[in-house]
């Protein structure tokens, strides 16, 4: 019996604060754009850390001396996967 009565009240409460439907704001689509950005930048970054890897045997003194390379690439990639899930955090709430 108990459980029937908090089932109820769960429903009631979910019918008083229905989900808001989807829209397409000027700020959502802002957003988006700002997602597929990050995202190009973030698979960007993956291609050239694999090319730099395939090409750092024929760099003179190997890629240990251009460890500098690799350390932008990680910070460019750690910023623009930042960058998505904030991006898509407030894209979510319409924030």
């Amino acid at each position: 019996m108990e459980r029937e009565e908090g089932d109820q009240e769960h429903h009631t409460s979910a019918e008083k604060n229905p989900p808001e439907k989807f829209r397409w704001t000027e700020r959502r689509t802002a957003r988006f754009v700002m997602m597929l950005v990050s995202g190009a930048v973030v698979i960007g970054d993956v291609f050239l850390l694999y090319v730099f890897l395939r090409t750092a045997s024929t760099l003179p003194g190997g890629w240990r001396a251009y460890w500098y390379i690799p350390a932008g690439i990680a910070a460019v990639f750690l910023f623009a996967m930042a960058r998505v899930r904030r991006q898509l955090r407030l894209f979510r709430r319409d924030e």
